[in-house]
């Protein structure tokens, strides 16, 4: 795994805020591949204050789950995004009802699955289907 070595030669901070302008302004594939590396990438030590970086990449995966359509990209965020808005800044809390719109709404089966899951649904739990094309 790259991002182990990633996080303990440059920090958590670094590695994150590099992650967080990928999800900010990359492709679909970097956007997508982000938001799962910052899964692997966030661990603070307990001496680093990051509340701020950590609001920023809530904020920025909130915004993108909205704003990008792409089937992957909602795969990948949804799984850590917060529904809680005390997660957010107060002009960003309104966007949480239409993710979960969004969510319940979709026309892929996991993601309608996956925003129960963060409602609170209990299980079984599906896992993130396939990332690779379908071979004929």
């Amino acid at each position: 795994m790259f991002i182990d070595p990633c996080v303990r030669s440059f920090g958590t901070a670094r590695v994150c805020t590099v992650l967080l302008s990928y999800l900010e302004t990359g492709s679909n594939e970097e956007v997508a591949g982000a938001a799962s590396a910052l899964y692997w990438a966030w661990r603070p030590r307990p001496d680093e204050d990051l509340d701020e970086l950590l609001s920023r990449i809530r904020a920025a995966k909130l915004q993108v789950f909205i704003r990008n359509d792409d089937l992957q990209v909602r795969r990948r965020i949804l799984p850590s995004l917060r529904l809680e808005p005390e997660a957010y800044a107060e002009e960003l809390r309104p966007l949480i009802a239409r993710a979960i719109e969004i969510a319940r709404t979709h026309a892929d089966e996991y993601i309608r699955h996956r925003i129960e899951v963060q409602l609170g649904a209990g299980g079984p739990y599906m896992a993130i289907p396939d990332t690779e094309p379908k071979s004929e």
